[in-house]
C-alpha cells in the first residue's frame, strides 16, 4: 500500500465517477472465448440451410452456422450444428463444441455441459482444448466454480495458448472460490498474454483479487488504472465497494499505528 513521507498509508485519492462520455462503453462481463464470426450475414439463416442442403463442404456449413450464432439466432445455429454432428463429417467434432456454445446462449446450461463434455471426449487436441474452455464457462454459470476451474486447467493442459481469455475466466472462478492469490496469478497471466488486447475489466478483477490477498499496493494501482479507463455504470457498485473497503483498511491501519505507545 502506498506510504507518504512519514511512512503512513495513504487513502485512495481518485474520484470514482463514471465519465458521462463512456455511458455507452462496452458492458464488461465475464469474458468468453470467440469461435464465431464477428460478421453478421443478412441472410445467415438461408445461407446455412442452403449450404447443408446443397451438399457443400462441412466447414462451409459450419461457418454458416457460426454466422447464425453471431447474429443471435442460437436456436437455428444449434439445429445446424446437430445436423453436422449427425452427418459425422470432418467438421462434426468442432460442431459439438459450437453446439455447446449455442445451448449456453439459449440458457440450456445442462445441455451445454453435456455437449461440451462429449466434445472433449471425442475431439482432437485443439478441439478438446476449446471444449474444456467453454465447458468451464458453462459450469461457472451453473454455479459449479470448482468444476469450472478443473475444466479450465484441462484446457490449459491441452495448450490453448492462442486464447488468453481462458486465464481471465479461470481467475474469475478462482475468486469465487476465494482462492485469491491463485486468482491474481491467473489474471496476471491473462494480462501478460493478452497484451494490448487485454480487457480493462481485468484491472478491476485484479484489484479485487489483490485486496483479498492483502496485496494493497497492487490493489490500489489496478483500481486507479481501472477508473482511468472509463468503467461502465454496471461496474460502479463494485468499484465503490472496493474503494470503501480499501479506505476502511487504511483507517484501521492508522488507528492501530496511533494506538501504539
Amino acid at each position: 500500500m502506498k506510504e507518504n513521507s512519514r511512512g503512513e498509508i495513504e487513502a485512495l485519492d481518485v474520484r470514482f465517477v463514471t465519465p458521462s462520455q463512456n455511458e455507452k462503453s462496452e458492458n464488461f462481463r465475464m469474458k468468453t472465448l470467440t469461435v464465431v464470426s464477428s460478421v453478421v450475414a443478412v441472410a445467415a439463416i438461408g445461407a446455412a440451410v442452403f449450404v447443408i442442403a446443397d451438399g457443400g463442404s462441412d466447414f462451409r456449413a459450419l461457418a454458416a452456422a457460426d454466422e447464425l450464432l453471431a447474429a443471435g439466432d442460437a436456436r437455428s445455429a444449434a439445429g445446424a450444428y446437430r445436423g453436422l454432428i449427425e452427418k459425422g463429417g470432418d467438421a462434426s467434432a468442432r460442431a459439438r463444441v459450437h453446439l455447446g456454445v449455442a445451448l449456453e446462449r439459449q440458457g440450456d446450461l445442462d445441455g451445454s455441459i453435456r455437449a461440451l463434455r462429449e466434445a472433449a471426449s471425442f475431439g482432437p487436441g485443439a478441439v478438446k482444448a476449446q471444449a474444456f474452455a467453454y465447458l468451464g464457462y458453462s459450469l461457472y454459470r451453473k454455479g459449479l466454480a470448482e468444476e469450472a476451474v478443473e475444466a479450465y486447467d484441462r484446457a490449459i493442459e491441452e495448450k490453448i495458448d492462442a486464447f488468453p481469455d481462458v486465464h481471465f475466466n479461470r481467475g474469475v472462478a478462482l475468486k469465487k472460490l476465494e482462492r485469491h492469490a491463485d486468482a491474481a496469478a491467473a489474471l496476471e497471466r491473462y494480462a501478460s498474454e493478452a497484451g494490448n488486447g487485454a480487457s480493462p475489466a481485468a484491472l478491476l478483477e485484479l484489484a479485487e483479487a489483490y485486496f483479498n490477498a492483502e496485496r494493497y499496493a497492487d490493489c490500489r494501482r489496478n483500481l486507479v488504472e481501472y477508473v482511468k479507463s472509463g468503467p461502465d455504470r454496471e461496474s460502479e457498485p463494485r468499484v465503490v465497494a472496493l474503494r470503501t473497503a480499501f479506505d476502511a483498511t487504511v483507517a484501521a491501519a492508522k488507528a492501530t499505528r496511533e494506538s501504539k505507545p
